[in-house]
């Protein structure tokens, strides 16, 4: 579900970002809506940092993604080619949030108490035993 979040949230926010700056640049007569397009340029970006790092804070990041997907329906609103884009990312927060409970805690921790030996001939034994479980 992570992974699938991931996917979904880097290909819906830097889509949405392209999107949002080619728009930008061809509305220039109107400059609230430029503003305004802005904004939705800046939510995209945020969901694109928060995408990325999925796999490594679900929770914390999918929450980030889909208040930036939010802000982006709220800022380009009058852009109907963002709403896509702006389901992909909601779609890829809700999967990351479900995705955070697949992450096994107790294994992690278990790996970081391990010691490492202090001098180099034992600290040469633990490199090589690391791959070998």
């Amino acid at each position: 579900m992570r992974l699938a979040g991931l996917l979904l949230g880097v290909i819906g926010s830097t889509i949405g970002l392209l999107v949002s700056i080619s728009l930008v640049v061809i509305v220039t007569e109107d400059m609230s809506m430029r503003a305004l397009l802005w904004f939705s340029v800046i939510c995209f970006f945020a969901g694109l940092v928060s995408s990325s790092s999925i796999m490594r804070f679900p929770k914390t990041s999918g929450k980030i993604t889909i208040a930036a997907a939010v802000g982006g329906l709220l800022f380009g609103a009058s852009a109907p080619y963002l709403v896509l884009m702006e389901g992909l990312m909601v779609t890829a927060g809700i999967f990351a949030i479900i995705g955070s409970k697949e992450v096994p805690q107790e294994e992690e921790k278990e790996e970081y108490k391990k010691k490492e030996p202090a001098d180099s001939q034992s600290l040469f034994q633990y490199w090589l035993n690391v791959g070998k479980k």
